[in-house]
């Protein structure tokens, strides 16, 4: 989305006709090569008001992917946090690193306009817990009064007992949201309705308690 028109059509020219030159040669290379292009701008728009060619944007627009902000799909959030420190862990022999509960939720609540790479800059501390005052993280947060999970025990167990406190508090939040519908909300939560099923009856959610 940032390319010059002059980019532009260069790049057009390499995919219809797989060719590219190297520099100081004067033969051209055929080359069989997979593009992938990303961009955060929203590219249709763009045709629409000529800064981005519309020939271009149908040669790389074959197999379009979606990539939800992690603010649309919170459910992730811890999720991905616990991958990031168990990398980080993995990496630097730290076995004793863990987030407590409400960091996690603390976590969960955030927007994130940066995505994963803003999320794994705040994940690691250097204390064995990492808690809600060690992330870095300008917005307040008030810390439950009971967190459910007994900080002793294993990092694996605390873990499910936390994705599990999260799993129910989204669940129930779709569920009350979409009055007990089970199709509505499971669009919220961004799973599909049999996916969602599962996941009350882990957790012993009956969705009749909140049909309207």
């Amino acid at each position: 989305a940032e390319m010059t028109p002059d980019l532009q059509v260069k790049l057009l020219r390499f995919l219809q006709e797989g060719e590219i030159r190297p520099v100081g040669s004067a033969h051209p290379k055929t080359v069989d090569v997979r593009v992938v292009a990303a961009t955060h701008r929203t590219l249709p728009q763009l045709v629409a008001d000529g800064g981005f060619r519309q020939d271009l944007f149908y040669r790389l627009n074959v197999i379009p992917l979606s990539v939800p902000a992690l603010r649309e799909r919170r459910a992730d959030i811890a999720l991905l946090a616990i991958h990031i420190l168990d990398r980080y862990v993995a990496e630097t022999s730290r076995p004793d690193l863990r987030f407590s509960p409400a960091a996690l939720a603390h976590l969960t609540a955030q927007d994130w306009p940066g995505n994963v790479r803003e999320l794994e800059n705040v994940v690691f501390a250097r204390d064995v817990e990492i808690d809600v005052d060690q992330l870095d993280i300008d917005q307040p947060f008030e810390a439950p009064t009971q967190t459910g999970v007994d900080l002793d025990v294993p990092l694996k167990m605390a873990k499910d007992t936390a994705i599990g406190a999260i799993e129910v508090a989204y669940a129930e939040a779709a569920l009350a949201q979409s009055g007990g519908n089970l199709a509505q909300a499971a669009r919220r939560v961004g799973l599909d309705r049999k996916s969602f099923r599962a996941l009350t009856q882990r957790h012993d959610l009956d969705p009749d308690r909140y049909r309207q």
